[in-house]
């Protein structure tokens, strides 16, 4: 359900990562005459990525916004007129150094539609192999963790991206990519 604006929107904010934009809804009694601000964000991919043995590609970096190094799934922006499958296979080499031999889509989402416009896309690769050539060029390790040690992972906070764990939803949905079946015990 899309409603009536004045149109009156204005970028009050710009980085080189996203935008703040202000809009007023004269039609929302909730916002009571108060302008909404929205993040303007590009399109993102989110890549889950196995390799034959089960092992799920991960990355760990350092976060600014929470001030400590995250685990996570491999991600980045959708470039101007790139094709977002294209993208996830960029963005998994560049960060990992690892190819799969098959990336199919697992859907599209939005993360805090609250506040962002961005659509995620995300994608699972099958057959993950490492580049024995590869050099990295981002501050980004690579790292290689067993499914079944995910929901350890998950428990105790260390893999806290909600996205993430979606992804491991979709796959066993979508194609019956099972990851957290084969739990330690």
């Amino acid at each position: 359900m899309n409603l009536s604006t004045d149109n009156s929107t204005e970028i009050v904010f710009e980085t080189p990562w996203f935008n703040i934009e202000r809009e007023y809804f004269d039609d929302q009694k909730s916002l009571n005459g108060k302008p909404f601000y929205r993040l303007i964000i590009p399109d993102g991919v989110m890549v889950l990525a196995v390799t034959d043995t089960n092992e799920i590609v991960m990355v760990k970096q350092f976060r600014p916004a929470l001030k400590q190094v995250t685990t996570e799934l491999p991600a980045g922006f959708v470039e101007e007129h790139e094709d977002p499958r294209e993208t996830a296979i960029r963005e998994l080499y560049e960060e990992t150094g690892y190819q799969c031999k098959d990336m199919r889509p697992l859907g599209t989402g939005r993360t805090m539609q609250s506040r962002c416009n961005a659509i995620q896309h995300s994608f699972v690769g099958t057959g993950a192999v490492r580049d024995p050539e590869f050099q990295p060029k981002e501050d980004i390790e690579a790292i290689l963790t067993a499914s079944s040690k995910l929901p350890n992972l998950i428990e105790t906070g260390e893999f806290q991206s909600l996205s993430g764990i979606g992804l491991l939803t979709l796959a066993d949905l979508k194609y019956d990519i099972r990851l957290l079946d084969d739990r330690d015990k």
